[in-house]
């Protein structure tokens, strides 16, 4: 069941959809009847729907090509995107929509991206759009850093890392691999990235791998990195969710949206000291969620944190 609200002033009324409207499955096109969605992500003027089958449906602003249907045009009706010539690779598990681009995890751990390639935030080398899903070949080859896995049936033969998640931010975007390590490409100012560079010209048209040791975990010792296990991206900030539920964060900070206790923009993954503890000490982070300007903490108790630009969207009243 999928239901939707808010968005753009209706050209005719002039009314804001103020109450959700249920999508029914006649409503996607390109959908079989009965299609179940299993999860959404919505940016600044699209939005993606992803079904248990694994097809992907996206409407919105088609500027760039961030719906993915090979053109530029808007689309009102939730339109199915292909993926016919992916073969197994496009049965899609996750998806994760940014301001001008689009991402896919496909069951296979593929990366496809799409959309806005502007400072390289598709990943694929360039700074081109993209009107249709293109795999990230730089991941499947194994690139970025770190260790590759094998093929079972190809002994010695690297088939790269396999993607687990993704995260798109305003001009940047997050992966995420089985063994825990985190990926980062597109703009680099504010420290977005978290490559230990700032300003311009430092953006990455390819994926990085961020070092391990930037994902130190305090209950471990100096050595002890925590595995991470979620990668979430704000308009210019990135957070990350470790095994041992702690939380790190990086890039544009001016708003208190990292959480951190200050109004820093650090390049590079810092603990967050509230949850500093983590699942040991009763302070487990389970998730986290961006806006435009402040984050979201769901914790292990289900305690629900924000941080960020203060005002309604931190759900606080003004006494709190």
């Amino acid at each position: 069941s999928l239901s939707v609200f808010g968005g753009k002033r209706d050209p005719v009324t002039k009314t804001l959809q103020t109450s959700p409207i249920h999508i029914l499955s006649s409503g996607l096109a390109g959908a079989p009847a009965a299609t179940i969605i299993v999860q959404v992500a919505a940016a600044g003027s699209h939005t993606i729907a992803l079904s248990l089958a694994g097809s992907v449906f996206t409407w919105g602003d088609g500027a760039h090509g961030r719906l993915g249907h090979g053109d530029g045009n808007n689309r009102v009706q939730p339109t199915r995107v292909s993926f016919d010539e992916c073969g197994a690779a496009g049965s899609v598990v996750h998806v994760a929509a940014g301001s001008q681009h689009s991402l896919a995890v496909s069951i296979t751990g593929a990366l496809f991206t799409w959309g806005c390639g502007q400072y390289g935030a598709l990943g694929h080398g360039t700074e081109e759009d993209c009107t249709v899903p293109t795999v990230v070949d730089h991941l499947l080859t194994g690139g970025g850093g770190g260790h590759t896995l094998l093929k079972e049936e190809e002994e010695g033969a690297s088939r790269g890392h396999v993607i687990v998640q993704a995260a798109a931010g305003a001009m940047h975007s997050l992966a995420l691999d089985d063994c825990g390590n985190v990926f980062a490409f597109g703009a680099g100012d504010d420290g977005r990235l978290g490559t230990g560079s700032d300003g311009v010209g430092v953006d990455a048209l390819l994926p990085v791998m961020l070092p391990s040791s930037a994902f130190r975990s305090p209950m471990g010792g100096s050595r002890s990195s925590s595995r991470v296990m979620q990668v979430e991206a704000g308009y210019a900030h990135s957070l990350a969710v470790s095994k041992d539920g702690l939380l790190f964060a990086w890039g544009w900070g001016e708003t208190g949206c990292l959480g951190l206790g200050s109004q820093d923009s650090p390049c590079t993954p810092q603990l967050v000291p509230s949850f500093a503890r983590g699942r040991r000490g009763g302070q487990g982070v389970r998730s986290v969620a961006t806006g435009f300007q402040h984050t979201l903490i769901l914790l292990d108790s289900s305690a629900v944190y924000v941080c960020g630009n203060a005002g309604p969207m931190l759900g606080l009243d003004d006494a709190d």
